[in-house]
């Protein structure tokens, strides 16, 4: 007898935006307690585009109103029970005030965001930052320009 596994699909975007050498961040808290540091995002709602979701997510958690440009890349997590997709864009800032936001999925759960900043981007590998591919791969990606770079696929197995 064999048995089917239905798994969950998910889809996330998240927001590269640069100024002066550093990349906007969000920090909050992870499963173990410890203060991680992300690209701004979340999922992507029913009945709503991917341009939107980046623009919604930025919002909500860094007060910035942003202009999505490019997918950089795409990330594929697969755990037991779903897959999740990424699209990480690129984004220019088009008004708003950085602020720290937060999360309406959290409402009454307790903000997991802490903090929100601009870090420079030749010192990300002094912090926890995720997804760890993107430490190096984003410095050399934007110093040049976005010329030499792909569309990069990470794909990562969580049990």
């Amino acid at each position: 007898m064999s048995y089917k596994i239905e798994k969950e699909i998910v889809v996330g975007v998240r927001a590269i935006i640069i100024q002066e050498d550093k990349v906007l961040l969000v920090q909050q808290t992870n499963k173990a307690g410890r203060i991680i540091h992300l690209l701004p995002g979340g999922g992507v709602h029913n009945n709503e585009n991917l341009n939107s979701a980046v623009i919604r997510e930025v919002k909500e958690e860094t007060g910035l109103d942003v202009r999505p440009i490019d997918i950089r890349y795409i990330r594929e997590m697969l755990s037991f029970s779903k897959i999740t997709y990424e699209f990480i864009f690129s984004a220019d800032i088009i008004g708003g005030r950085l602020k720290l936001g937060h999360d309406p999925e959290q409402v009454g759960l307790g903000s997991k965001l802490k903090g929100v900043l601009f870090y420079p981007l030749s010192e990300l590998d002094r912090v926890e930052f995720y997804p760890t591919k993107l430490k190096s791969q984003l410095l050399n990606d934007y110093q040049s320009n976005w010329r030499n770079s792909k569309v990069l696929l990470e794909k990562e197995v969580f049990d």
